[in-house]
């Protein structure tokens, strides 16, 4: 969790963030696309979006470029929304209890394994105003890196004609997919193949025996 502080005039917070976005969306597109929303309105929002499922994702970033009207929601909803956050950066599994649904839906969401990133904007003025609230928030706010930024010059110096940015890149892409190999090969050998080669995400690795791990490659 990062909560970027940078004065509203001067900083540019938000350019800031898009320019190093914009690397990760080169480096992994699909991840970027498809699994980084932007503001959030409720806990049971955040839960939907990695809730377990033969094709769920337990991938999730959210930026929230308005740090403070979450602080505002969090406020009016009680300490609930605080916990659920504090659960996800902690790693535990996240849930929420809802009405039996018309439609025959799941009336409870549970996500066991979610992996949920969370980036926050917030001038130092807010910050300031806001320090109550936040130490208030059952320890959410001792688990955000708080990163003061300012604008000096060029604002992006990742454009398309900077010197070593093709390679910057690429750099990203092979630590993105290395990462991502190296953890599943400490998995089963089914579960590797359904994530890696049919891009289903398991949510237990599976009990297979000796024989079927060993004979696997054939």
């Amino acid at each position: 969790f990062v909560l970027i502080v940078s004065d509203a005039a001067t900083g540019g917070k938000g350019t800031i963030l898009a320019a190093v976005e914009k690397l990760f969306a080169e480096a992994d597109p699909d991840w970027y696309l498809h699994r980084t929303i932007t503001g959030l309105q409720s806990p049971e929002a955040m839960i939907e979006q990695v809730v377990d499922g033969p094709t769920g994702d337990c991938r999730l970033l959210i930026v929230e470029p308005e740090y403070a009207r979450l602080v505002a929601r969090m406020a009016a909803s009680g300490s609930a929304f605080s916990a659920q956050l504090r659960n996800a950066f902690d790693g535990r599994p996240l849930g929420v209890a809802r009405r039996r649904r018309n439609d025959g839906g799941p009336s409870n969401l549970r996500a066991s394994h979610a992996h949920i990133s969370l980036i926050g904007e917030i001038t130092p003025q807010e910050l300031l105003s806001l320090h109550g609230r936040l130490t208030a928030a059952g320890g959410l706010e001792t688990r955000f890196l708080l990163a003061l930024v300012a604008r000096r010059g060029e604002v992006n110096p990742f454009t398309p004609t900077s010197e070593g940015r093709e390679s910057l890149v690429e750099r990203l892409r092979t630590a993105i997919e290395s990462s991502r190999t190296n953890v599943m090969e400490r998995t089963d050998p089914i579960s590797h193949y359904l994530c890696l080669e049919r891009g289903v995400q398991p949510s237990v690795a599976m009990p297979v025996t000796v024989a079927i791990r060993e004979g696997w490659p054939t």
